[in-house]
């Protein structure tokens, strides 16, 4: 079943050996050279993958991978069952304050190993009973440039004050699970505010 097309994937949720699965494929790009297009989505298939085994890794939780094809540019994985951090936000959810701070703890242990996740929003985030999903790390990277990491937050600062703006205060949440797990974060949350000053003035 189709679930979405997006700017980089079309997603569809399937069924492979009784189990929910994701088909993620990368959609070709018409106005790029066909053996380029080729190259860059076989490589981004890649680094997905290996940021996504990566969190885990670091004892942050995303989809099991069953498969990976690169020649047909998909990965199939796991189908999470649970709500969106962003709808989760918007409830009467009790605990909004430790799963603020748990969001900024685990965002800081990927920093703090150079993962960007590229689209760190609360659309990406799922909570499955207690437990705190990210996906969906198509346009992640490894970086420990405080530009990339900057923007990283940055984002999701956004995403607070446009889809959160009644819990906003919350984000200071958020900035203390991280200086938790990343102590050398300050440089990092010093680079999204600069970032922040830049789009006021222009």
């Amino acid at each position: 079943m189709h679930i979405r097309t997006g700017a980089e994937a079309e997603i569809h949720l399937d069924e492979w050996e009784g189990r929910k699965v994701v088909n993620k494929i990368r959609v070709k790009k018409g106005y790029r050279d066909p053996e380029l297009d080729e190259r860059l989505r076989s490589k981004r298939i890649k680094t997905e993958v290996k940021l996504m085994r990566e969190c885990r890794k670091l004892g942050i939780s995303v989809p099991v991978i069953y498969d990976v094809d690169l020649t047909g540019n998909r990965i199939m994985m796991e189908f999470v069952e649970g709500e969106r951090v962003k709808d989760v936000l918007d409830s009467d959810h009790k605990d909004k304050k430790s799963l603020c701070w748990e969001i900024g703890e685990k965002v800081g242990r990927m920093h703090r190993e150079g993962i960007a996740h590229g689209d760190l929003t609360t659309s990406n985030m799922i909570l499955n009973g207690e437990r705190l999903y990210f996906i969906d790390l198509s346009l992640g990277e490894k970086s420990e440039e405080l530009e990339v990491l900057g923007v990283d937050l940055h984002l999701l600062r956004e995403a607070f004050l446009s889809a959160h703006s009644k819990v906003f205060d919350l984000f200071e949440e958020v900035l203390s699970g991280y200086l938790t797990s990343y102590p050398g974060g300050s440089d990092v949350i010093e680079k999204m505010k600069d970032i922040e000053s830049r789009g006021r003035y222009t």
